[in-house]
């Protein structure tokens, strides 16, 4: 008889422990018939804010092979999409922070522990974010137990919130605003997890204080988060979109100036360890002498070279490394290269309807055209990838951003690159004469429309600058061709159009055929050099295009020096040609650049004739912005500032507009 009172007395003190230690909340006490289905309508909508959330940061709905980390939080403010170039951004990441945070609480808060662990393994299982979830896990027991279970129910909420808050402050990685000096910048990478706690404190606030007007009963929650969960999902839809999130994951990070192969490098650190590696081989054998080990380094280089350009035949003693660094080198780009493009092919595929179609067949005839620079490689040891000169493989798609997008920014490329095409082209079977004025009809467009997108942004610059302060903090998302690569663009037109007008040009089909080759020429071949002495060997003086084959020869000179005499040649021997005109802007920037003692007054003749020759020409114009910027600085008796070739950027954003 006492074993059984003892026994009972057992089960009841461990009954009013678990009551007293881990009880449920007040809905559940209520015994509504509600409760287990508003918990699954709530964790069905916790499913899909996770999987929103995940497809934002990574791009998949769900992705299994992904492996639960410890995520630091200012990575995903950075990329895909940044904060400092979509600002609603920061209110799409607070508000979905902050639903997945109050959730789980305010479930364990009104029902128990059990019906908030399902919302956690959701968490961790979708997110795959190890350590959010075992902060939810901590703050969803805190407040099912009994001690923390205070009267107000809204002290009991924001005081198991700290986990959550801890994880926001110790987690959110390295700053990199910081080293920039930028406090308002700094702040911004901040600025999510503190209005997510703020916006955690609203939730909880509204939804206790509905709930206790309610007595508690079953579904308070599901409204509000419905309500909030679609907010935020219209908001990131009528601001971002998802197909510009995936545009700048897909696309505009596998754009040849984004991906880290295809950055130009050194091959000389390279070069000494695969000579290291030779010498080793032999061990004590091999004698060191200046002339064998130039003759070491030079085979190393003919690995580099074959790797890149396979069809040079190679000296007899030269047998190809498949397993060499150069080959390895060459595969990597080629991997990426075909990875970049079928991730372009993707987004094309996946967002037929979106308006960055154009900007990503651009880069993906980029990719179709980018070679590697053999003459770098040759002469410079310097692995460089270029994207300049058209090839054939890319025609098909030019033709389709000038077809299908003629009026987007991208066009004026397409137009350059198929009058390039065009222009370059041996003239066909069945004709004998050159198609340069169809190649003329697209440069006209592209230079009436270039200048017309320079006044554009140019006024868009002004409101920039007239917004003050925030200018230096939020900037606008990334154009295809910024001002730097436009202004070349329109350099570029120029320099075709007038290479394409009457009076460089003999109207017969030979001079045509002399043209269309002088276009087609690639000074990053190593017969480039060779080529243009052979074509002013076998041009007459009066040739039209002499001076233009004169000013190629000069600007493809290495020496600072031998190239400001070759300029100065230039403007003596052809005077008043076209191409003098470009000599004549080149030679004032030299010597602005080199700053003899009398810099000033030669660039200034120089520019006051420039002007004075061609005044509606875009050397002219972009003369005139130089030599105004020399007048001040000679007045404030100071020479001017040249920039040197890592600013050339912000150079030519100060030359951009024109009227």
């Amino acid at each position: 008889m006492d074993k059984n009172i003892e026994l009972q007395d057992n089960i009841q003190s461990s009954e009013h422990l678990r009551r007293r230690w881990f009880t449920n909340g007040a809905t559940l006490t209520q015994r509504s018939a509600f409760a287990l289905p508003s918990v699954i309508v709530n964790l069905v909508l916790y499913i899909f804010l996770c999987l929103f959330q995940q497809r934002i940061n990574v791009g998949h709905w769900y992705d299994p092979t992904l492996k639960p980390d410890f995520q630091n939080l200012i990575p995903m403010l950075l990329e895909p999409l940044n904060v400092f170039q979509y600002p609603s951004y920061i209110f799409i990441v607070a508000l979905m922070m902050a639903m997945l945070c109050v959730v789980p609480i305010i479930i364990a808060l009104f029902y128990n522990i059990y019906c908030a662990l399902p919302f956690v393994l959701v968490c961790y299982s979708i997110t795959h974010n190890a350590l959010l979830s075992v902060c939810l896990l901590i703050s969803c027991t805190a407040i099912s137990f009994e001690p923390l279970r205070f009267k107000s129910k809204f002290v009991a909420a924001v005081l198991c919130l700290s986990p959550e808050a801890l994880y926001w402050f110790f987690y959110s990685g390295i700053n990199p605003e910081k080293a920039s000096g930028n406090v308002l910048r700094w702040a911004v990478l901040y600025s999510p997890w503190g209005m997510a706690f703020l916006f955690c404190l609203a939730i909880f606030g509204i939804v206790i204080a509905v709930g206790h007007f309610l007595r508690y009963h079953p579904g308070v929650l599901m409204p509000f988060f419905g309500a909030l969960l679609a907010t935020t999902v219209l908001l990131f839809h009528n601001k971002i979109g998802m197909a510009e999130r995936d545009f700048l994951a897909e696309v505009y990070q596998h754009s040849p100036t984004k991906v880290e192969v295809f950055a130009s490098q050194t091959i000389k650190p390279m070069l000494q360890e695969e000579f290291q590696i030779y010498c080793q081989s032999y061990q004590k054998d091999y004698v060191s002498n200046a002339t064998r080990d130039e003759a070491i380094m030079q085979d190393i280089r003919w690995q580099w070279y074959l790797a890149f350009n396979p069809g040079v035949p190679a000296p007899d003693h030269i047998t190809f490394d498949p397993d060499s660094k150069a080959q390895q080198h060459e595969k990597n780009i080629t991997l990426a290269r075909d990875e970049s493009i079928e991730s372009i092919n993707s987004f094309i595929e996946n967002h037929p309807e979106s308006d960055r179609i154009a900007d990503a067949k651009y880069y993906l005839a980029l990719l179709k055209d980018m070679r590697v620079d053999i003459r770098a490689l040759k002469e410079e040891d310097t692995l460089r990838l270029y994207c300049e000169v058209p090839g054939d493989y890319s025609r098909s798609i030019w033709t389709e951003i000038l077809d299908q997008f003629g009026a987007k920014t991208v066009s004026l490329e397409a137009r350059y690159r198929l009058a390039w095409l065009i222009a370059s082209h041996e003239a066909s079977n069945n004709s004998l004469t050159h198609d340069f004025a169809t190649a003329q009809r697209l440069l006209s467009e592209a230079i009436g429309m270039c200048d017309k997108e320079f006044g554009i942004r140019d006024h868009q610059a002004q409101r920039r600058k007239a917004a003050g302060y925030l200018d230096a903090v939020f900037s606008e998302p990334p154009s295809s061709i910024n001002d730097e690569q436009l202004y070349l663009l329109r350099a570029r037109l120029e320099y075709l159009s007038r290479l394409l007008h009457n009076e460089n040009r003999l109207n017969t089909t030979e001079h045509d055929k002399l043209l269309a080759s002088f276009i087609r020429l690639d000074p990053h071949n190593n017969d480039y050099p060779d080529m243009l002495a052979e074509l002013a060997l076998n041009i007459a003086k009066d040739d039209p295009l002499a001076d233009n084959i004169k000013y190629a020869q000069a600007m493809d000179i290495k020496s600072v020096e031998v190239k400001e005499q070759a300029l100065r040649d230039l403007l003596t021997e052809f005077g008043d040609a076209d191409a003098c005109q470009q000599g004549r802007l080149e030679l004032a920037k030299m010597l602005l650049d080199l700053k003899p003692e009398n810099a000033n007054e030669q660039a200034d003749k120089l520019l006051q004739d420039l002007i004075a020759k061609d005044p509606k020409s875009f050397w002219a114009r972009q003369g005139q912005i130089l030599l105004e910027r020399l007048m001040e600085n000679m007045k404030n008796q100071t020479p001017p500032e040249q920039p040197q070739p890592e600013e050339a950027a912000e150079v030519e954003d100060t030359i951009l507009p024109i009227e």
